[in-house]
């Protein structure tokens, strides 16, 4: 009979296999075993997050334009770097199914561009700060490439689960586990934040007509410092050769430096995790996957 954990890699490895499809394998998978935190996680990706703070690898990035009932979008200029830094990351909440139909359908204009209304009290914010005769609407575009960067990261979740599953030596005969699998199934290793780390700072609040948020610097480089650390700590016990074991000490290396700096510079520091993430994905293996998830949400 099938093992239903390994149909599991097998859905994740495949790339003709949707998203939602492959979180409703895992609700049930994980609702069998009696994994709750993971249940959870699959039941917001499912459903979407609401009023809740999504997990960092929903942030998207993007230029913040105003409507001109004349001219249509149109860029805003900030004089103030931080302030745009605040204002140009959004995090959104939307169900797998709603990201996999926006991307379908292939954004808002030619380019593929989609955009992202900020909550009412930021619009009304940046009403006060920018010299236009009435208010307006504000809206975040960003790529495509942030949706499906979104959506890649819950799939590598699912996979990392999966793996992880087989590990523990649980893999299910059909649709049934036994009751050593499902006590297997308690260990720490399991945990839904082992796959892709803690929230960071996310920017995301809904129904708040006077809120606003802010996302600091000190935030992105403290989950930065985290990951590099764990980066070191785990070079030895990564699968890599002699060649691409000193490139991901190089970026480490460089990284570090970077950021005991009193001004780190992002583009050195983000530079480096792409090129740690790349040399990753490329070494294959559990440990190689789960770094590589955790660098994702960190470039932008």
């Amino acid at each position: 009979m099938s093992k239903i954990v390994l149909e599991l890699q097998r859905d994740a490895l495949d790339s003709a296999v949707s998203i939602s499809d492959l979180l409703r394998k895992s609700l049930l998978v994980a609702r069998k075993l009696g994994l709750t935190d993971f249940e959870a996680w699959v039941k917001k990706e499912m459903d979407g997050y609401g009023s809740e703070q999504p997990p960092d690898y929903r942030i998207a990035r993007g230029e913040v334009r105003a409507w001109n009932p004349y001219h249509g979008w149109q860029p805003v200029i900030f004089q103030d770097p931080d302030e745009a830094d605040r204002l140009c990351r959004r995090a959104f909440g939307d169900s797998v199914a709603q990201l996999e139909d926006l991307i379908g359908r292939g954004g808002d204009d030619k380019s593929g561009t989609f955009h992202i209304p900020l909550p009412q009290g930021m619009q009304r914010q940046l009403d006060r700060a920018v010299d236009f005769p009435v208010p307006t609407n504000y809206s975040l575009f960003t790529e495509r490439t942030a949706l499906v960067r979104a959506l890649d990261a819950v799939r590598n979740v699912v996979l990392n689960w999966a793996i992880e599953l087989e590990q523990q030596e649980i893999l299910g005969d059909g649709l049934s586990f036994t009751p050593q699998e499902k006590s297997h199934a308690a260990a720490p290793s399991l945990n839904v934040n082992n796959f892709f780390g803690t929230v960071h700072g996310s920017q995301f609040q809904q129904g708040n007509a006077t809120a606003t948020q802010t996302i600091s610097n000190d935030q992105w480089i403290d989950s930065v410092r985290d990951v590099v650390n764990e980066l070191r700590r785990d070079l030895q016990r990564l699968d890599l050769d002699d060649l691409r074991s000193r490139e991901l000490q190089a970026e480490v290396a460089t990284a570090e430096v970077q950021l005991d700096s009193p001004s780190p510079k992002r583009s050195i520091v983000s530079e480096c995790l792409g090129s740690a993430r790349r040399i990753l994905e490329g070494a294959g293996g559990t440990l190689a996957a789960q770094l590589a998830t955790k660098i994702a949400p960190l470039l932008f």
